[in-house]
């Protein structure tokens, strides 16, 4: 296969960050190597502090490894970039622009304008997500599972190379999570953006993704990666799957092993 080919994706090799505490060094990632393939959704599950959302600044270009590195599609992360575009768990919308303006802030800050072409895919995103009819309004009056949707579709807008997404749902009610997840994969399966999704939810995980990534406790590593092949498109209904079931406990066996061994996947 090409090299090019090859090269494409999102690629964490041999990856350490430190931080200097009071007086002590504390590694949070150490040797950290996974890969996530392009146009795939993989999704990083772990217990929470174990250093996610630090690799998560790391790849977006935020941090710098203290040892490692990042590439996407080739190319080494330095800093951050508009191919890497990162959902946090707090909303991020501006709050006295109204939901169109919010959407189309990124092409216009990069472009010093916004052309009809970006205003139209705009409004075209926020069709798809269900909020056209709230273009003009503004985030205080949309609801917490709207806010999310308007970020999503403010991301995607960008057309990002990879987009990172840190525990988007967190806070959410379980109904509005779930909708909130079929949703995000509608969109995913139209734009087929390469996808790197955190989360701490294991039926989530499963839900969502192409591959899992099975994190140690800090320092984080990939301790397992696990394939889950439930056919796309999905909907809810597959998780009462038999397949659904023997990922679900394949990766609860995973979670639940009392050793924590180094291990490096591709």
């Amino acid at each position: 296969m090409d090299e090019a080919v090859l090269a494409r994706g999102l690629q964490v090799r041999s990856v350490v960050k430190t931080f200097a505490g009071s007086g002590d060094e504390v590694t949070v990632v150490d040797g950290c190597s996974f890969s996530v393939p392009h146009g795939t959704l993989s999704v990083m599950l772990g217990p929470s502090g174990c250093g996610k959302t630090t690799l998560v600044n790391l790849i977006a270009g935020y941090e710098v490894p203290t040892a490692g590195e990042i590439l996407l599609d080739g190319i080494r992360v330095r800093g951050p970039g508009a191919e890497r575009i990162v959902v946090f768990q707090e909303s991020a919308l501006f709050p006295w622009m109204t939901v169109l303006d919010n959407v189309t802030f990124g092409p216009q800050s990069r472009r010093g304008r916004t052309d009809a072409a970006f205003r139209e895919r705009a409004r075209a995103l926020l069709a798809d997500v269900g909020l056209d009819e709230f273009a003009y309004r503004y985030p205080s009056q949309l609801s917490g599972g709207m806010q999310r949707r308007a970020e999503l579709a403010r991301a995607i807008v960008n057309e990002p190379s990879l987009m990172l997404l840190d525990e988007p749902f967190r806070g959410l009610d379980a109904m509005t999570r779930e909708l909130m997840q079929e949703q995000y994969l509608r969109l995913f399966e139209a734009h087929s953006r390469t996808t790197l999704f955190v989360t701490s939810e294991l039926r989530e995980a499963i839900f969502l993704a192409d591959r899992l990534l099975i994190m140690t406790p800090r320092p984080a590593r990939v301790r397992r990666a696990i394939d889950v092949d439930l056919p796309r498109p999905r909907e809810l209904g597959m998780l009462a799957s038999a397949r659904f079931r023997e990922i679900y406990e394949e990766a609860l066996l995973t979670l639940e092993e009392p050793t924590w061994p180094t291990a490096a996947t591709s």
